[in-house]
């Protein structure tokens, strides 16, 4: 089913808040570029878009970079930071409000610790589950290596020659 149309919408999560549910997604094109919120009493239920949206009309902070998630009784949204190139960075927003009415959020932190070899250049991915009583986070990186690129991408190809046959 599809929820949301009438735009070009990228890079969506669903979250479940207090028997609402809420569906982020950028709009890349028109003149509604930016992060918008919609919500909806039901997961596959009619999805109208929250009086607050968009988020934000910085294209350089509206591309979702992983699912919200709550941490110490909090919602985060990381969001993916290009402003100098796609991949720069994560951005990790503290969602203070979220109703089906206000929507309220600050930034806490940049995530990407570019000292690392794996992620010197950035990323743009993170998403956190519990799995046998631990917090478990995966995050993305991006390395100027060209073997590794090379290889990857080789790697990539024969899979998915693999999965279209």
């Amino acid at each position: 089913k599809t929820l949301v149309n009438g735009d070009r919408f990228t890079d969506s999560c669903l979250l479940h808040h207090e028997g609402k549910w809420y569906l982020f997604s950028t709009v890349w094109f028109g003149k509604k570029n930016g992060l918008r919120i919609f919500v909806s009493d039901t997961i596959d239920g009619n999805y109208i878009e929250h009086p607050k949206s968009p988020i934000t009309d910085n294209i350089a902070l509206s591309r979702c970079g992983g699912s919200i998630f709550s941490y110490n009784g909090n919602l985060y949204r990381p969001a993916q930071y290009c402003t100098n190139y796609y991949g720069e960075d994560i951005h990790l927003y503290k969602i203070i409000k979220l109703t089906p009415t206000e929507y309220q959020e600050c930034l806490t932190k940049q995530m990407v610790d570019k000292q690392q070899k794996w992620n010197c250049f950035g990323g743009h991915h993170i998403n956190t589950t519990k799995f046998n009583g631990k917090q478990i986070v995966v995050m993305d990186g991006i390395v100027n290596d060209n073997w590794f690129n090379n290889h990857t991408r080789k790697i990539f190809n024969i899979v998915y020659h693999l999965t279209k046959k």
